[in-house]
């Protein structure tokens, strides 16, 4: 128990460090413990050295960026401190099999990169359920605007306005479709676009918005605007990447259900993320 929570607070202070050089030795001496025994515990609870743990954290950092953003693909290289670009698509494609043009080019956003080790004893990430939505359309309006990457946080003030606005004038369930990718004004940061409406009944509606139909991942939520935040960022890499799923195009569809605007702000929704199996999962489900 000790170990583990030793391990447990390094992996807190590489996340929060992600974005500095973080060595070995900045972490035996955060930890207090020599370096030796820092790395002996990290493998023995993580199975996994911490050299390699810390080199893999900066690659998902990188696909991160590369899917999110236009950030150029040397600046990328420079900024998570690998000494080239040529460095950096080698360790990249030894841990995704894809170059970095190739990975943020690909129609589908690989996740099963962000997969990583769990502790000993700790509970599986949040398990989606899986429906065949059959593709329908929504009657509202639309609104946009551009986060900077990292995002501070998903459910923004101008974000919450609109659908708390939309909610209160609906009384009933509201529906979000939101598609983001990389913004044309800035190269450090994701444009996101979400259609708020209800569900369309009239085949005349000059505002729709429609999703496709096919395979999604649902994921139940009711808790406050921060934790709606951690909430989605754990779908995306911790959820997903842990149960074989990887990303299709198409927007995130969520319904809400429930949203009080006092206080901490309550939500009660669900969220629909388009998904296709990653070959391991495939592999797995057809050998059942």
């Amino acid at each position: 128990m000790f170990k583990s929570k030793i391990v447990t607070q390094i992996i807190d202070h590489i996340e929060t460090n992600i974005d500095t050089p973080v060595k070995i030795e900045d972490i035996a001496c955060y930890s207090g413990f020599s370096r030796r025994y820092v790395q002996i515990i990290f493998k023995e609870r993580i199975g996994m050295p911490l050299g390699q743990y810390l080199r893999n954290k900066r690659i998902m950092r990188a696909a991160t960026l590369l899917r999110l953003t236009n950030t150029p693909i040397i600046e990328i290289a420079y900024s998570l401190h690998f000494d080239s670009q040529q460095t950096f698509t080698r360790e990249f494609k030894k841990l995704t099999k894809h170059t970095p043009l190739a990975y943020r080019k690909a129609k589908v956003w690989y996740l099963d990169i962000y997969k990583t080790p769990q502790l000993p004893f700790s509970l599986p990430p949040l398990k989606p359920s899986l429906c065949t939505l059959p593709g329908e359309a929504i009657a509202g309006y639309k609104i946009h605007y551009d986060e900077p990457i990292p995002c501070p946080r998903i459910m923004s003030e101008y974000r919450w306005d609109n659908i708390v606005r939309f909610k209160q004038r609906q009384q009933q369930d509201i529906w979000l479709l939101t598609e983001f990718c990389p913004s044309v004004r800035t190269q450090h940061a994701m444009s996101i676009s979400t259609a708020i409406g209800i569900l369309s009944e009239d085949d005349q509606a000059t505002t729709e918005y429609e999703y496709p139909q096919g395979l999604y991942a649902v994921f139940s939520f009711s808790g406050t605007r921060d934790e709606y935040h951690r909430h989605i960022k754990n779908i995306y890499y911790s959820s997903l990447p842990y149960w074989g799923y990887n990303r299709r195009q198409g927007p995130d569809v969520e319904c809400f259900y429930h949203i009080d605007s006092t206080n901490e702000g309550l939500i009660c929704c669900d969220t629909f993320i388009p998904v296709v199996l990653n070959e391991s999962t495939k592999y797995r489900l057809h050998s059942v």
